[in-house]
Protein backbone atom coordinates (compact mmCIF):
# COMPACT_ATOMS: atom_id res chain seq x y z
CA UNK A 1 0.00 0.00 0.00
CA UNK A 2 2.72 2.36 1.04
CA UNK A 3 4.92 1.33 -2.42
CA UNK A 4 1.63 1.99 -4.20
CA UNK A 5 0.72 5.21 -2.67
CA UNK A 6 4.57 6.45 -3.09
CA UNK A 7 4.60 5.27 -6.36
CA UNK A 8 1.60 7.45 -7.51
CA UNK A 9 3.24 10.59 -5.90
CA UNK A 10 6.40 9.99 -7.84
CA UNK A 11 4.64 9.57 -11.34
CA UNK A 12 2.21 13.08 -10.15
CA UNK A 13 5.63 14.56 -9.41
CA UNK A 14 7.73 13.57 -12.76
CA UNK A 15 9.40 16.88 -12.49
CA UNK A 16 10.98 16.29 -9.18
CA UNK A 17 13.45 13.74 -10.66
CA UNK A 18 15.81 15.20 -12.63
CA UNK A 19 18.92 16.32 -12.67
CA UNK A 20 18.30 19.89 -12.45
CA UNK A 21 16.80 19.54 -9.02
CA UNK A 22 19.26 16.89 -7.65
CA UNK A 23 21.69 19.75 -8.66
CA UNK A 24 19.25 22.70 -6.39
CA UNK A 25 18.61 20.11 -4.36
CA UNK A 26 22.51 20.29 -2.99
CA UNK A 27 22.51 23.91 -3.26
CA UNK A 28 19.63 24.46 -0.73
CA UNK A 29 20.97 21.70 1.29
CA UNK A 30 23.57 24.49 2.89
CA UNK A 31 21.47 27.06 3.64
CA UNK A 32 21.58 27.11 7.01
CA UNK A 33 18.31 28.12 7.81
CA UNK A 34 16.37 25.84 5.30
CA UNK A 35 18.21 22.84 7.11
CA UNK A 36 16.90 24.11 10.60
CA UNK A 37 13.76 24.44 9.36
CA UNK A 38 13.72 20.87 7.86
CA UNK A 39 15.16 19.62 10.87
CA UNK A 40 12.84 20.93 13.25
CA UNK A 41 9.50 19.51 11.11
CA UNK A 42 11.43 16.17 11.14
CA UNK A 43 11.53 15.62 14.56
CA UNK A 44 7.92 16.91 15.50
CA UNK A 45 6.56 14.67 12.77
CA UNK A 46 8.84 12.09 14.35
CA UNK A 47 7.59 12.46 17.93
CA UNK A 48 4.18 12.55 17.22
CA UNK A 49 4.39 8.65 15.59
CA UNK A 50 6.74 5.71 15.04
CA UNK A 51 8.60 6.96 12.19
CA UNK A 52 10.68 5.62 9.29
CA UNK A 53 12.62 8.45 7.70
CA UNK A 54 14.95 8.30 4.51
CA UNK A 55 17.14 11.28 4.01
CA UNK A 56 20.83 11.78 3.49
CA UNK A 57 21.50 12.96 7.03
CA UNK A 58 19.13 11.04 9.15
CA UNK A 59 21.82 8.95 10.98
CA UNK A 60 23.10 12.31 12.21
CA UNK A 61 19.46 13.73 12.63
CA UNK A 62 18.35 11.51 14.93
CA UNK A 63 20.91 10.04 17.01
CA UNK A 64 18.78 7.81 19.20
CA UNK A 65 17.24 5.99 16.31
CA UNK A 66 16.30 2.81 17.32
CA UNK A 67 18.18 1.67 13.84
CA UNK A 68 20.63 3.70 11.43
CA UNK A 69 21.33 2.56 7.90
CA UNK A 70 23.86 4.69 5.51
CA UNK A 71 23.58 3.26 2.30
CA UNK A 72 26.47 3.41 -0.28
CA UNK A 73 27.09 2.35 -4.38
CA UNK A 74 29.97 2.79 -6.94
CA UNK A 75 29.09 5.73 -8.46
CA UNK A 76 28.51 4.02 -11.90
CA UNK A 77 26.29 1.53 -10.75
CA UNK A 78 24.52 4.85 -8.95
CA UNK A 79 24.21 6.65 -12.41
CA UNK A 80 23.23 3.23 -14.31
CA UNK A 81 20.01 3.49 -11.67
CA UNK A 82 19.67 6.57 -11.74
CA UNK A 83 19.65 7.23 -15.55
CA UNK A 84 17.32 4.44 -15.91
CA UNK A 85 14.91 6.35 -13.95
CA UNK A 86 15.40 9.46 -16.18
CA UNK A 87 15.40 8.10 -19.28
CA UNK A 88 11.25 7.32 -18.36
CA UNK A 89 11.11 11.09 -18.15
CA UNK A 90 13.18 12.17 -20.61
CA UNK A 91 14.47 10.32 -23.28
CA UNK A 92 17.25 13.10 -24.00
CA UNK A 93 19.14 12.68 -20.89
CA UNK A 94 22.40 11.40 -21.58
CA UNK A 95 24.47 9.13 -18.82
CA UNK A 96 27.31 11.33 -18.72
CA UNK A 97 25.19 14.07 -17.62
CA UNK A 98 23.37 11.63 -15.19
CA UNK A 99 26.88 10.65 -14.00
CA UNK A 100 28.14 14.22 -13.84
CA UNK A 101 25.23 15.41 -11.60
CA UNK A 102 25.28 12.87 -8.95
CA UNK A 103 29.38 13.41 -8.50
CA UNK A 104 28.31 16.87 -8.23
CA UNK A 105 25.75 16.20 -5.40
CA UNK A 106 27.72 13.75 -3.54
CA UNK A 107 30.79 15.75 -3.32
CA UNK A 108 28.78 19.17 -2.55
CA UNK A 109 26.98 16.91 0.67
CA UNK A 110 29.89 15.51 1.79
CA UNK A 111 32.00 19.19 2.12
CA UNK A 112 28.68 20.74 3.69
CA UNK A 113 29.67 22.78 6.96
CA UNK A 114 25.52 21.93 7.82
CA UNK A 115 24.66 17.94 8.50
CA UNK A 116 27.47 16.52 6.01
CA UNK A 117 26.92 13.07 4.29
CA UNK A 118 28.35 11.12 6.45
CA UNK A 119 27.37 8.20 8.24
CA UNK A 120 26.65 8.38 11.63
CA UNK A 121 29.02 6.46 14.18
CA UNK A 122 26.80 3.47 14.71
CA UNK A 123 24.98 3.81 11.23
CA UNK A 124 25.05 0.09 9.63
CA UNK A 125 26.82 0.62 6.19
CA UNK A 126 25.24 -0.67 3.29
CA UNK A 127 26.88 -1.38 0.20
CA UNK A 128 24.21 -1.69 -2.66
CA UNK A 129 25.94 -2.25 -5.58
CA UNK A 130 26.21 -5.60 -6.26
CA UNK A 131 22.47 -6.40 -4.62
CA UNK A 132 18.93 -6.39 -6.57
CA UNK A 133 15.91 -4.73 -4.85
CA UNK A 134 14.93 -7.97 -3.45
CA UNK A 135 18.33 -8.92 -1.91
CA UNK A 136 18.28 -5.47 -0.39
CA UNK A 137 15.05 -5.91 1.25
CA UNK A 138 15.80 -9.48 3.00
CA UNK A 139 19.15 -7.99 4.23
CA UNK A 140 17.68 -5.00 6.17
CA UNK A 141 14.29 -7.21 7.43
CA UNK A 142 17.07 -9.28 9.23
CA UNK A 143 19.24 -6.65 10.32
CA UNK A 144 15.69 -5.12 11.73
CA UNK A 145 14.08 -7.68 13.01
CA UNK A 146 17.33 -8.59 15.01
CA UNK A 147 17.24 -5.27 16.24
CA UNK A 148 13.56 -6.10 17.68
CA UNK A 149 13.86 -9.11 18.93
CA UNK A 150 17.21 -7.70 20.65
CA UNK A 151 14.73 -4.66 22.04
CA UNK A 152 11.43 -6.36 22.57
CA UNK A 153 12.62 -10.29 23.38
CA UNK A 154 9.94 -11.72 20.24
CA UNK A 155 10.20 -11.63 16.32
CA UNK A 156 7.97 -8.81 14.82
CA UNK A 157 8.82 -9.47 11.20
Amino acid sequence: MFRDSLWRHVEKNKKLFTPNVTEYTSKIAKIRKVRLLLRNYQKKFSKKRLAVLEGRDQGILFPNADRKFFFKCSLNVAAKRRFKEYRKINKKISFNEVKKAIKLRDSNDSKREISPLKPAKDAVIVDTSKVNKKQMLTKLSKIVEEKLKEKYGRKYL
